[in-house]
């Protein structure tokens, strides 16, 4: 500190016997207490709603396929190092990785078997992330975070 200044720090109760600040207050503590909503990178849920929107009208099934090749094009969109996978299959989307890949083999049954607890499967993910389910899609965050792919 330099000489010639005092600094202090003091707490001042501000919302205290103020009518709008003791409701907003309130209402700040309320919200603690309602469920954690889990925000996916807005790019990735456009991408899987147009895909979900697609898929439910037939005859946009080739621009469907388009949307769902992109969105599996993992490496192209800087979520994974390498577009060869780590356990040696030479294209990584994601498809390989929630359903084929050897390396998650562990990770891929512990979320499968959450998923059946609350009825859904992890080979339809685009239904779970049409559910809506916080539960669901939390699951597919711990299985994102555990196989190191960024969504």
């Amino acid at each position: 500190m330099k000489s010639g200044f005092n600094i202090q720090l003091v707490w001042i109760p501000s919302h205290k016997n103020i009518s709008g600040n003791e409701i907003a207050d309130r209402e700040a503590k309320g919200a603690l207490k309602l469920p954690l909503q889990i925000e996916l990178k807005s790019h990735w849920y456009q991408i899987f709603n147009s895909s979900i929107l697609e898929s439910n009208n037939a005859w946009h099934s080739e621009h469907s396929y388009k949307i769902e090749k992109k969105a599996n094009k993992l490496y192209e969109f800087n979520l994974i190092p390498s577009s060869i996978c780590v356990c040696g299959h030479d294209f990584c989307d994601l498809r390989h990785i929630v359903w084929d890949c050897n390396q998650y083999i562990v990770t891929r049954q512990e979320i499968e078997d959450e998923l059946n607890k609350i009825g859904l499967s992890l080979r339809d993910i685009n239904s779970i992330l049409a559910s809506m389910n916080v539960q669901a899609i939390k699951l597919l965050c711990d299985f994102s975070s555990k196989t190191g792919i960024r969504i």
